[in-house]
C-alpha cells in the first residue's frame, strides 16, 4: 500500500508520530545490531563507530523524506477537501439546483434554491418536522425505497424523477438523488433539480404530436369523403338523368310525374349531404371576397336569435378594430350558423352564449400556416362541455353525441373544412360541466384574389342539335345514361370509356368532332391529358369537363382557371344548356333554333 492509498482521515500529527517512531526504532535497531556485530566480530571501535555514525544518518534522512512525504500528501488532500467544499458552496449559493442534508430520513439543511422551491421556511426545516415522506407523495415511496437500497449498499443511487409537495399542496416535479456520507452510513446529502420547464416542454411535444396525429386522421378522412362524394356524385348523376328522361316522355297529366319528381326532389336533398362531404374535404368551390366579422356577425344576429332556445342568452361582443378577411361570406354564415346550433344543443336547460370578434395572434401550430396576426371569431358556451376523447373526435364526418336522429355528424366537419379551405384555424377548448370555447382565426386580407371559377355564358333554353360530340366517362352506367341523353335531343357520340381510348377513338374517327365531354379523373389518361393530345391533330375543338367540384382548380386533373366544367351530379338540362352554349359561341353565335 502506497501513500495515495492511506486513509484520508491521516492528519500532520499522526504522520509526525509515525516519522519520530520510525527514526527512533531504525537508529536503535541500527545502534544495537552494530554493537552486537562489533562483539561478535572483535572489530575495533573506529570502525565500528563510523558504521553506526552511517546507519543513523540514513535513519534520520529516509525519515526526514518519509515525514514529507506525508506532509505533502495531507496538503493536497487538504488543498482537494478546500476546492471541494468551495465547489458544493458554490453549487449551493448558485441556484441552479436544490441540495440538502439529510439524517435517519430528515432532512437537516438545504440551501434556498430548495426551499424557495417547495415553499418552506428554514425555521421550518430547521425545527425537525420536515421529512422527506412528508414531502413526498405516497406513489413515489417505493421509488425513494429503492433508492434507499441503493444508497445503503453501493453508497449512492441513480437519478430518478418523482414530484415533490409544496407547501400550498402543488406538486413540483423533480430529479434526484443522493449518498451517504463516508463513514456515516445515517447521514448524506441529495440535490433535486427542478424539471417543471422540462415536463411543460414535454407536455406540449406531446400535444404537437397530438394534433399532427389528428390531423394526418382528419387529411386522411377528408380524402375518403371527397372518394365517397365522388362516387355518390356519380351514382346520383345516373339517378337524376334516366329519371329526367323518364319525365321528358311523360305527359303533363300522368300520374307518374309525381313519383318523378319525388326521385328528383330526393337527388336535390342528396346533393346537399354531398357538398357538406367536399365541405370537409376541401374541395368545394369558394367564391372569396372582403369580409368585414363584424358587420357579417351584426347582419346575422337577427337569424340566431331565432335559431336559439328563448332559454338561451346571446351576448355579442364584436372587437372595435376587427379588420376585413378574404373569405365566401355563405360558407362564413354557414360556419357561425353550426356552431351556434352546436351550442344550443349543448345547453339543454338553457344558458349563456357568447360570441366574439377579436385581433389574435396567429397560432403556431403543425397543421397551420398562419402567420403574423389574425381575425378571431370566438364561440363560447355555458354547455356540458366534452371530455378529451370526444375533442379529439369532434371534427371526424359522421360522429356525434347526440342521440339517433338527433344529428348527421356532418356539421362540425363541414364548420373544419370551410375554415381550413378558407386558410383559417380552429381551436377547441372544453371540459365537462364546463362549456366549450371554439376559436376560428383567419388570416387578415390582404389582396383579394378570386381563384377562376367555370365560364358562365348566357342560359339557352334551346338545348337540342346535331353536332358530333366524343364522350368520355370511365363508369358505364353513367356514360350510357349521358350518350342516351344526348342521343335523344339530335347529337352524333362517339364513346370512350378512358383518356386512351378517346385518344384511339379521334385518331380513327376522320370525320369532324364538335365537341369533347370528358370525366377529369380517369385511369391510365385523365381527361385533360386526352384533350391535350386530342388537341394535337385537332387544335380547334372544344372541351366541356364533367368534375365533382364546381372550381376547376380543385378537381384534381390539371385543370386550367379559364376550363369550362358542369358539376356533378349532372342534371341533363344542365349539361345539354352549356353544350349548346360552347357550341353556339364557337360557331359566332348565342343562340340557336333547333327542335327538341
Amino acid at each position: 500500500m502506497g501513500i495515495s492509498d492511506w486513509p484520508v482521515s491521516t492528519d500532520r500529527v499522526t504522520a509526525r508520530k509515525f516519522a519520530i517512531i520510525y527514526a527512533v526504532w531504525s537508529a536503535l535497531w541500527v545502534v544495537g545490531s552494530d554493537y552486537v556485530m562489533h562483539l561478535g566480530m572483535h572489530g575495533p571501535n573506529t570502525v565500528w563507530k563510523i558504521e553506526s555514525y552511517k546507519g543513523l544518518i540514513y535513519v534520520l534522512v529516509s525519515g526526514l523524506i518519509l515525514f514529507m512525504a506525508v506532509r505533502e500528501r495531507d496538503r493536497k488532500h487538504k488543498k482537494e477537501r478546500i476546492g471541494t467544499e468551495s465547489m458544493l458552496r458554490s453549487l449551493r449559493q448558485s441556484g441552479l439546483v436544490g441540495i440538502y442534508e439529510w439524517t435517519d430520513g430528515k432532512i437537516t439543511d438545504a440551501n434556498s434554491t430548495l426551499l424557495q422551491a417547495i415553499g418552506y421556511g428554514r425555521e421550518e426545516l430547521l425545527s425537525g418536522k420536515l421529512t422527506r415522506a412528508m414531502i413526498t407523495p405516497s406513489e413515489y415511496w417505493p421509488a425513494d425505497d429503492s433508492a434507499d437500497r441503493q444508497v445503503a449498499s453501493t453508497g449512492k443511487c441513480a437519478l430518478y424523477q418523482k414530484e415533490v409537495f409544496r407547501k400550498d399542496g402543488s406538486r413540483l416535479p423533480v430529479l434526484v438523488g443522493r449518498a451517504i456520507v463516508e463513514g456515516a452510513p445515517n447521514r448524506g446529502i441529495g440535490y433535486a433539480l427542478d424539471i417543471s420547464a422540462m415536463k411543460e416542454l414535454e407536455e406540449k411535444q406531446a400535444q404537437l404530436q397530438q394534433q399532427l396525429v389528428q390531423s394526418e386522421k382528419l387529411n386522411a378522412l377528408g380524402q375518403l369523403a371527397g372518394g365517397i362524394a365522388h362516387d355518390f356524385n356519380n351514382l346520383l348523376s345516373i339517378i337524376i338523368g334516366y329519371t329526367s328522361l323518364i319525365e321528358s316522355t311523360l305527359g303533363a297529366q300522368s300520374p307518374v310525374r309525381e313519383n318523378t319528381a319525388q326521385v328528383l326532389k330526393a337527388a336535390d336533398t342528396s346533393k346537399n349531404l354531398i357538398r357538406k362531404l367536399l365541405a370537409f374535404s376541401r374541395k368545394q368551390v369558394l367564391n372569396p371576397e372582403l369580409l368585414n366579422l363584424n358587420e357579417l356577425i351584426s347582419d346575422l344576429s337577427a337569424m340566431l336569435t331565432r335559431v336559439l332556445d328563448e332559454r338561451v342568452k346571446l351576448e355579442l361582443h364584436l372587437g372595435p378594430k376587427v379588420g376585413n378577411i378574404e373569405a365566401d361570406r355563405s360558407q362564413i354564415e354557414q360556419v357561425i350558423l353550426n356552431l351556434v346550433v352546436n351550442a344550443r344543443d349543448a345547453m339543454p336547460h338553457g344558458g349563456n352564449l357568447r360570441i366574439e370578434t377579436l385581433n389574435a395572434s396567429c397560432p403556431s401550430t403543425i397543421d397551420s400556416q398562419l402567420q403574423g396576426e389574425c381575425e378571431a371569431i370566438r364561440v363560447t358556451d355555458s354547455g356540458i362541455g366534452m371530455d378529451e376523447s370526444v375533442r379529439l373526435r369532434l371534427f371526424e364526418p359522421f360522429f356525434t353525441t347526440k342521440q339517433k336522429a338527433g344529428g348527421t355528424g356532418l356539421g362540425l366537419a363541414t364548420v373544419y373544412g370551410i375554415v381550413k379551405q378558407s386558410g383559417g384555424y380552429i381551436d377547441v377548448e372544453s371540459k365537462l360541466g364546463e362549456g366549450s370555447t371554439f376559436t376560428i382565426y383567419f388570416p387578415k386580407a390582404r389582396s383579394l384574389q378570386v381563384a377562376g371559377h367555370e365560364v358562365r355564358m348566357p342560359a339557352s333554353v334551346i338545348t337540342a342539335g346535331s353536332e358530333t360530340i366524343l364522350l368520355i366517362e370511365d363508369l358505364t352506367e353513367l356514360r350510357e345514361m349521358i350518350a342516351t341523353m344526348l342521343r335523344a335531343h339530335g347529337y352524333r357520340v362517339l364513346q370512350a370509356r378512358d383518356g386512351v381510348d378517346a385518344v384511339n377513338v379521334a385518331t380513327s374517327h376522320f370525320a369532324p368532332i364538335d365537341l369533347i365531354v370528358t370525366d377529369v379523373v380517369m385511369p391510365k389518361m385523365n381527361g385533360p391529358e386526352a384533350v391535350r393530345q386530342i388537341r394535337v391533330r385537332r387544335p380547334e375543338v372544344r372541351a366541356i369537363y364533367i368534375t365533382g367540384y364546381a372550381d376547376p382548380t380543385l378537381a384534381g386533373g390539371e385543370l386550367s382557371p379559364n376550363s369550362i366544367t358542369v358539376e356533378k351530379p349532372i342534371r341533363p338540362d344542365t349539361l345539354l344548356s352549356k353544350i349548346r352554349e360552347v357550341l353556339d359561341r364557337e360557331a359566332g353565335s348565342t343562340t340557336r333554333s333547333t327542335g327538341d
